[in-house]
């Protein structure tokens, strides 16, 4: 079990740097390439939702550090399957709706109203299932607290 949480703590944070050095990449590159270089908030929209997907892979690192250090696995993983969820379905809201509607705000019209693409539309109602798996987990764990009371 130890072996795994470590190797859980290395894998996420592995994969927290090199999605956030890509994202750093990706947004130099968009400045530097710009006809006037310099930050516009075309750029930040659209690495908004990059940057909340990060926060997911934080989240699944620190629940991993606080198991290794000893917290119960049952009790991290409500809060956790939370976090992640409210995390993806927003990033996911932000791609598809938010982000179009802030560019048409910016940009004037012409301009989407709304983004369809499946994977990210997937990730949203992935997200938004894994907030409901959080509400039944705490929903079970009450329940078994409960139970422990009778014995």
């Amino acid at each position: 079990m130890a072996f795994r949480l470590r190797l859980s703590v290395w894998l996420s944070t592995a994969v927290f740097l090199i999605f956030l050095a890509a994202l750093l990449v990706e947004t130099v590159a968009v400045i530097i390439n710009r006809p006037e270089p310099g930050l516009t908030m075309d750029t930040l929209v659209a690495r908004l939702p990059g940057a909340i997907y990060l926060y997911a892979i934080w989240s699944c690192r620190s629940a991993a550090r606080r198991v290794q250090k000893g917290a119960r696995f049952g009790d991290e993983m409500p809060a956790l399957l939370a976090r992640i969820g409210l995390a993806i379905a927003v990033g996911a809201l932000i791609e598809l709706a938010v982000g179009p509607w802030l560019l048409i705000l910016l940009n004037g019209w012409p301009g989407p109203i709304f983004t369809y693409d499946p994977a990210t539309l997937t990730l949203g109602a992935v997200g938004a299932l894994l907030l409901v798996l959080a509400g039944l987990w705490r929903q079970a764990a009450g329940m078994a607290d409960e139970l422990d009371g009778f014995v």
